[in-house]
C-alpha cells in the first residue's frame, strides 16, 4: 500500500504503509479496497493534514471557511449566536467546544441524522460540515504552535464526502484499541459524529451531550496516521472519576479507548517532509491507484463536494 503527496509546484513523493496481519487490520483492508470502488466520493482535502504548519493550506484558509460556513448559516432556522472571530488568532478552547457543539447538533449521529440535517439544502449541509472541520484544523494547528521547540503531533486523514457502506465494529474489534499512540501509527477513522470519551475529556467539554460522547461504532476504510514522538491516553483516577460522573463504567470494554492500529509508516522526519509535500494525490492498494487531482483551494473541489451534499438525504 502507498500514498503519493506532492508539493505546491507538483513535485512528488511517496509513503510506504506497513499493513499489519491482525482480525481488524484484515477487516479494514477489506473494507478500504470496497471504499476505493465507490464512484462518487470527495477526499476532504479541508480536512487532510492537521497540525503541520506550510504554506499549503494555513490558518487563514480555515478560518475564511468558517467564516463562509456561518454566512451560509445565518438564513438557516438555526441561531448561532457566538462570535468566533477570536479563534483567528486566539486559542480559545471553549469557544472551540461551543462551534463542535453546534456542528453536533445541526448533523446528529450518523445513525440518527438531526432533524436541521434532513431539511437542509446542499449548500447548507456543506457549510455544517465545515464547522466541524474548521473545528478541529484550528485545535490542531494552536496544539503545534504551543510546543514551540517540542516536536508537533501531526495527522494524516484519510476521508470522504460519499462514503455509503459502513461495517460495526464488534466488541472483538474494541479489544484491539490501545492508549499508546506510537510513531507513524495508522489506525481507524472516527467515522461518526461526536466526540470519542478522550476528546471529550481532554478538552474539558462543558457542551457536548451524552449523547455524542460515543466509542468508535462503525467503520468504512477511511483511516489516519499519526506523525509524532509519541504519547499515551491517561487512564489516571482523574479520568476514571470523569467517565464515572457521565455515567460510563471506567473497565468497560466496550468504551473502546484510545485507538486501533491497523498499520504503521516509517517516517522520521515528517516536519520537513510534510513542510514540502502537503496534499494527498494518490493511493495505490493491492495494484488498484486512485487520483485525488483537485487542491484544497480549487472551484473544482467545493463544487465536487456541493454536487455530492445536494443528492445526501
Amino acid at each position: 500500500m502507498k500514498l503519493t503527496f506532492r508539493s505546491p509546484d507538483g513535485e512528488t513523493a511517496d509513503l510506504d504503509v506497513i499493513v499489519y496481519d491482525t482480525p481488524i487490520a484484515n477487516k479494514w483492508y477489506k473494507a478500504l479496497k470496497e471504499l476505493l470502488l465507490v464512484d462518487n466520493k470527495v477526499a476532504q482535502k479541508n480536512f487532510s493534514l492537521l497540525g503541520s504548519h506550510n504554506n499549503y493550506r494555513t490558518r487563514e484558509d480555515i478560518v475564511n471557511d468558517l467564516k463562509g460556513a456561518l454566512e451560509i448559516l445565518k438564513d438557516f432556522d438555526y441561531n448561532i449566536e457566538e462570535d468566533f472571530t477570536p479563534l483567528v488568532h486566539t486559542y480559545d478552547q471553549n469557544l472551540l467546544n461551543i462551534l463542535h457543539n453546534h456542528f453536533e447538533k445541526l448533523q446528529g449521529q450518523t445513525w440518527k441524522p438531526s432533524p436541521h440535517l434532513r431539511r437542509a439544502n446542499g449548500e447548507q449541509r456543506y457549510a455544517i460540515s465545515m464547522l466541524n472541520f474548521c473545528c478541529h484544523e484550528l485545535e490542531a494547528f494552536y496544539d503545534t504552535l504551543h510546543k514551540h521547540n517540542q516536536r508537533p503531533n501531526v495527522y494524516f486523514y484519510y476521508n470522504f464526502l460519499g462514503v455509503h457502506k459502513r461495517h460495526p465494529i464488534t466488541l472483538e474489534d474494541k479489544m484491539q484499541f490501545t492508549r499508546e499512540m506510537t510513531p507513524g501509527m495508522v489506525y481507524l477513522h472516527y467515522a461518526q459524529t461526536g466526540k470519542t470519551h478522550y476528546e471529550a475529556y481532554l478538552d474539558e467539554d462543558d457542551h457536548v451531550g451524552l449523547d455524542n460522547i460515543t466509542e468508535h461504532r462503525i467503520l468504512t476504510g477511511e483511516f489516519c496516521v499519526y506523525f509524532g514522538p509519541g504519547y499515551t491516553f491517561p487512564m489516571d483516577d482523574k479520568f476514571r472519576s470523569w467517565l464515572t460522573e457521565k455515567g460510563f463504567d471506567p473497565n468497560d470494554p466496550d468504551l473502546a479507548l484510545g485507538q486501533c492500529p491497523v498499520g504503521r509508516i516509517d517516517l522520521p522526519d515528517y516536519e520537513e517532509f510534510f513542510k514540502k509535500y502537503n496534499d494527498l494525490v494518490a493511493i495505490e492498494v493491492d495494484g488498484i491507484v486512485e487520483e485525488y487531482p483537485y487542491r484544497h483551494n480549487e472551484t473544482e473541489f467545493k463544487d465536487r463536494l456541493l454536487d455530492v451534499w445536494r443528492e445526501k438525504k
